[in-house]
């Protein structure tokens, strides 16, 4: 009966968020069109993953930092300086070993007009472990020109630096999952897809055998030298509004098993599912 009453919730919130947005005051301030009020700048993404398993020399990496909006929507007149910092607390990779800054001024300059600029990073390929990820945690601080403003949204990117390609394959494991109810539905066989290196994409999430609803019920986590994340992403690769997401990174052994727990969101409420993948 529970397992009819979440099929039924998932449809109707998906079909409710198709046609429903939300809302913060940061959400305002970053992306409605007043006509007053900064211009407002940040990163395009909070996080972003450099993998290399070779000694490739020095490579440039760009970091989009983004015009969000703000004031009439047009962009000002003249260039805007932003400057930045490496939040030491949370970074773990070290300059002049993992990376470089191409410019050590500790600022950038989005041209005017511009609506976007790259800060740029040069990565030492050779320099990376191939036991554990790093991270390069940057904030950007302030801007120079009267009238713009760094978003609180965007202000910070953790960048990380991969070494360890993952040791998970396309291999079939056999696939049982449990609720948090303690319902169990065993999968069977499965295959992972890999898309790009340490990316997989599973055949199906929670309890739904494959192809109840869609012909991709998965969902994509990251391997990190052993560490699983799923990163916020829509239910079945997006078909529905429901997130998934991982609080807790899953595990792989020694035998290249894996477990991961997830949550798949109802009305906003998270329901846990932990999946047993066992290879075959």
């Amino acid at each position: 009966m529970k397992t009819s009453k979440k099929i039924f919730s998932l449809i109707l919130f998906a079909l409710i968020g198709l046609v429903s947005v939300s809302c913060s005051e940061d959400d305002e301030s970053t992306y409605l069109y007043a006509g007053e009020g900064d211009y407002i700048y940040g990163f395009q993404e909070p996080s972003t993953r450099f993998s290399y398993f070779e000694d490739l020399g020095t490579i440039t990496r760009d970091i989009p930092v983004i015009f969000l909006g703000g004031n009439d929507g047009s962009t000002p007149a003249n260039g805007v300086v932003i400057t930045y910092e490496i939040n030491e607390a949370l970074s773990t990779a070290v300059e002049g070993n993992e990376f470089d800054f191409l410019d050590t001024s500790g600022s950038f300059t989005i041209p005017a007009g511009g609506l976007f600029t790259n800060f740029q990073l040069a990565v030492n390929t050779g320099n990376f472990s191939p036991t554990e990820a790093t991270t390069l945690v940057i904030d950007l601080m302030q801007t120079s020109t009267a009238g713009t403003t760094v978003s609180d949204l965007n202000r910070t990117v953790t960048v990380s630096f991969i070494g360890c390609q993952s040791e998970l394959d396309s291999s079939s494991y056999g696939v049982v999952v449990t609720r948090d109810d303690n319902s169990v539905y065993n999968h069977g066989t499965e295959t992972l897809f890999s898309p790009s290196v340490n990316t997989f994409v599973t055949t199906t999430t929670g309890l739904w055998p494959a192809g109840d609803y869609t012909a991709t019920q998965g969902f994509t986590f990251v391997d990190v030298c052993g560490v699983l994340t799923v990163e916020p992403q829509g239910l079945f690769e997006g078909a529905y509004s429901n997130q998934v997401y991982t609080e807790n990174p899953g595990s792989v052994d020694a035998s290249g098993n894996f477990t991961i727990t997830y949550a798949v969101t109802f009305d906003g409420e998270p329901t846990y599912y932990t999946a047993v993948y066992t290879k075959l």
